[in-house]
């Protein structure tokens, strides 16, 4: 193995995949996962509120292990083990799946550790850094979350004052995307503003903050 865990080496590939069980199986995956000659591993612990079978815990693996190695894991403990599903199927998430392909390894090591409940055999130092890097992450996400909502808010009192209805298809574009870019001049803010972004901005306010019905929103944006 390489000094630094994070180094893509030849013939060494990572696989980064996830699965949805109950945490109290974390010691059998470990263990199994060493039954295998792997190199350098992240196991990450989390929960959502998918994946009602499990209560919403599942894990995300980050390992330096072979497709042929992976394979043999997901059928041994995925398939056989636990009988969980590898595609989505009656509204219901898949249970488990492999990152089609690792496009930056320091991110995708971020990502796994992002809840702060992992297990691995990386160096502690790496490790820090890595976690660091998933804090920065969270913390940009929320601040984007923030900007977002406090935007959100913005449009609502575009209506108000101009005294229209959210769903006065004539005039919605207008007064929301008019509210937009007079909150990008008042804020300064560093997220660029272009005309697919306006238009997810109003579709998001639509969808999720006055929450029209789908007829509604179909007609709005799509007839």
């Amino acid at each position: 193995m390489s000094t630094s865990p994070l180094v893509e080496e030849e013939g060494i590939p990572w696989m980064a995949f996830m699965c949805a069980l109950k945490h109290e199986h974390a010691d059998y995956l470990e263990n199994m996962l060493n039954e295998y000659d792997i190199g350098y591993y992240i196991m990450g612990l989390e929960k959502c509120s998918t994946h009602k079978h499990s209560d919403g815990e599942h894990f995300h693996f980050l390992v330096q292990m072979s497709l042929k190695q992976y394979n043999t894991f997901a059928k041994r403990a995925f398939i056989d083990k636990f009988k969980l599903n590898g595609r989505a199927r009656d509204g219901v998430p898949r249970q488990y799946g492999k990152v089609k392909q690792i496009e930056n390894l320091f991110k995708m090591a971020a990502y796994t550790v992002k809840d702060g409940n992992y297990r691995t055999n990386c160096p502690e130092e790496e490790m820090k850094t890595i976690v660091e890097k998933a804090k920065a992450c969270s913390s940009q996400k929320e601040e984007k979350k923030n900007w977002r909502d406090a935007l959100m808010s913005h449009i609502t009192q575009a209506f108000a004052n101009a005294g229209i209805e959210h769903h006065e298809k004539s005039r919605h574009r207008e007064i929301a995307g008019m509210a937009i870019i007079e909150y990008y001049q008042e804020k300064e803010d560093p997220f660029p503003l272009s005309r697919a972004a306006m238009d997810g901005f109003i579709k998001h306010y639509y969808t999720y903050v006055i929450k029209l019905s789908p007829e509604q929103i179909w007609c709005m944006f799509y007839s």
